[in-house]
């Protein structure tokens, strides 16, 4: 089981080509300052995608943004499929760290507790305007670009092995395709959850235990048959 899970982390990492990754394989003069210059066109490029989609995103709007040169954005994203690239596999790293720093076993076992954390952990996430937005813009420019309709696919195979891993270890005795089923499952219903996370959906009387119930949804899912 561990195997497993050293595979599929193997996998993410290799396919988690992050700006720090390309950084590294840039020429020798990249230095901290750059790293943190890297990072930082990242955010603001992540912002103006949550806010205004991808036909708002522009690398001149960037530089202009961040009060620097257009060249000096192209030093580190020569291009905007590059840097929005960079951008979601940014995001899809985050979402990976989130489960790995609270995925710590306890002998051997995933407690209940744990799960309904890193539950909590992504609902948080995604009730934030910029990640929220970024999802539901990503989710848009897919129906009709296939670059973003790729990388949206690698998103959320990852977020779905990623939950079927955590059932594996909650409920060991689980078959392998009902491993996989409910972490399809739940997955699907984060994502979908995204559209009632919103302050505008949150804020309704009615929604306000929205939060409490999903995570009690989603542990059914990963406990009982």
């Amino acid at each position: 089981m561990r195997l497993s899970l050293l595979k599929d982390q193997k996998i993410s990492n290799q396919m988690n080509t992050t700006a720090d990754t390309h950084l590294h394989n840039k020429a020798s003069d990249t230095t901290g300052k750059g790293h943190e210059r890297a990072r930082a066109i990242l955010e603001t490029a992540k912002l103006i995608f949550a806010t205004e989609g991808y036909a708002g995103l522009s690398m001149r709007g960037v530089a202009a943004r961040l009060g620097v040169s257009l060249s000096n954005v192209q030093h580190y994203y020569p291009s905007k499929d590059a840097l929005l690239e960079a951008l979601l596999l940014q995001a899809l790293a985050n979402y990976q760290a989130t489960v790995d720093a609270h995925s710590v076993l306890d002998g051997g076992r995933l407690q209940v507790q744990q799960f309904e954390v890193i539950i909590h952990t992504f609902l948080d996430d995604l009730s934030q305007p910029t990640s929220n937005g970024m999802f539901r813009e990503l989710w848009a420019l897919s129906l009709h670009n296939p670059y973003a309709a790729e990388i949206l696919g690698k998103i959320l195979t990852r977020i779905r092995k990623s939950f079927r891993n955590l059932v594996r270890i909650l409920s060991p005795d689980f078959s392998t395709e009902l491993c996989e089923l409910r972490g399809a499952l739940i997955a699907g219903q984060m994502q979908g959850m995204s559209l009632y996370l919103t302050s505008q959906q949150s804020s309704a009387p009615e929604l306000k235990n929205l939060k409490l119930e999903t995570c009690a949804a989603i542990v059914r899912l990963a406990t009982v048959r």
